[in-house]
């Protein structure tokens, strides 16, 4: 982004800034999600840049907060109140991303820049603490098998000066410290990589333009992950898989790399997103993926095209609660996510040939996890069952639920990774 940033002209920067401050507003008081926000909404300049940095901000903003109510800024220039998604933005940028450089931040006023400057000393001693999960997070990477080897990117992070590590070598090694630049194996998934620190810049590497490596969070990949490893060597060349709510794409090019023998349908129904997913599937190498600009609830499932579909990825819009999206979501817009997850799901069991399915989203709130499983496999009418997948993965669904046992949920300050939830459905006999 550095690079992309500086072509930018400061009134373009400034439009960027606030969007990202008018859309992670609307994602904390639970309006929206930040996917929904920014791809459908034709306006928005700068989409990727406007993505990227409001997951940022969105991811730290507990910490960012606190940076800001401990300056005291508020309580010497009251005025400044009214900025404070902008201030946000901008404590983001001159702590977490280490920029030094303020001018760009001109246009936000010379009051708000002063204020700012004053904040590295305090940075240090607050935002690389390990011991806080709430910006502990680990920066993920996943090696893009289409394009590459794991030997090739390991080769050229160490030309860069990172030094490799297994898991379990990093778990005993005295030298490893999350601040010296390391990468890491991940200990579930063969095709990921950590990455320390995890302010390290990715968007100039050459690897990341060239579609090699692509930053994705750990508990994204699950679903693709757990789909493989349930049908691997099981399909046929002519079987095919569905992604029932594809854009902006990542987990559909990674399970277009684990089945590259296998179509797989990938549908988006809004344009804007649907011209971004198509994108990234050609960038990405992902020659087996075809896009679709449809509504995944409008498909007839007895089409024939369809016959062969055997596993369907379904990770349906949702609060973005796992992502810090919103502290207090209103009850009434949970309900209305809740039934369109339904139906989504209740869609995916019509299709005739289906064996595998998983249902996953990011967020942490029962009413569109636990409760739209166990709605979803009454409505199977006894045709699916929950499938208790990953059983590796220590941290389950809630207790309360009748099939939380066999879910999967992934909570940012225990595991420092987003918020997620999994579950998979596997067709009975």
């Amino acid at each position: 982004m550095p690079k992309e940033r500086n072509r930018m002209s400061p009134g373009q920067l400034f439009k960027v800034y606030r969007q990202v401050e008018r859309i992670t507003q609307q994602c904390l008081s639970g309006k929206g999600n930040i996917q929904t926000l920014t791809f459908n909404n034709s306006s928005i300049i700068q989409k990727g840049m406007t993505f990227a940095l409001g997951i940022e901000v969105l991811k730290y903003h507990n910490i960012i907060d606190k940076i800001i109510n401990s300056s005291g800024l508020f309580k010497t220039k009251p005025s400044l109140k009214k900025d404070h998604g902008m201030l946000r933005i901008i404590v983001y940028e001159a702590l977490l991303e280490k920029r030094a450089e303020m001018t760009r931040f001109k246009s936000c006023g010379q009051d708000m820049k002063k204020s700012i400057m004053n904040y590295p000393k305090y940075s240090k001693s607050k935002t690389h603490q390990h011991d806080n999960p709430e910006i502990d997070l680990i920066r993920y990477i996943r090696i893009n098998t289409l394009k590459t080897t794991k030997q090739n990117v390991i080769r050229k992070f160490q030309e860069l000066g990172y030094s490799y590590m297994s898991f379990a070598d990093a778990l005993e090694s005295e030298t490893f410290t999350p601040q010296n630049k390391f990468i890491v194996e991940d200990n579930h998934l063969p095709d990921l990589l950590a990455l320390y620190p995890s302010s390290s810049h990715l968007h100039d590497m050459d690897m990341i333009k060239s579609y090699e490596i692509i930053a994705h969070d750990k508990s994204s990949c699950f679903p693709p992950f757990l789909i493989h490893r349930e049908l691997a060597g099981k399909l046929g060349k002519s079987d095919c898989l569905i992604d029932a709510c594809s854009a902006p794409g990542n987990k559909t090019s990674y399970l277009a790399a684990l089945f590259s023998k296998n179509k797989i349908y990938a549908f988006e129904r809004d344009t804007s997103r649907f011209e971004t997913l198509s994108n990234r599937m050609m960038l990405s190498g992902a020659k087996n993926v075809e896009c679709k600009l449809d509504d995944f609830l409008k498909t007839d499932p007895s089409d024939p095209k369809f016959k062969n579909v055997k596993a369907i990825m379904l990770d349906p819009s949702c609060s973005g609660s796992g992502i810090g999206h919103g502290s207090s979501i209103q009850k009434d817009r949970l309900l209305r996510l809740q039934q369109v997850q339904l139906k989504l799901l209740t869609h995916c069991f019509k299709f005739p040939n289906v064996q595998f399915i998983s249902y996953s989203t990011c967020s942490v709130c029962e009413e569109e996890n636990e409760k739209v499983t166990e709605m979803g496999l009454e409505a199977s009418n006894g045709a699916f069952e929950v499938a208790h997948t990953f059983p590796e993965w220590p941290h389950r669904g809630l207790e309360s639920s009748p099939i939380g046992e066999h879910c999967v949920r992934v909570d940012p300050q225990r595991d420092r990774t987003n918020g997620f939830f999994v579950v998979c459905f596997r067709r009975k006999n």
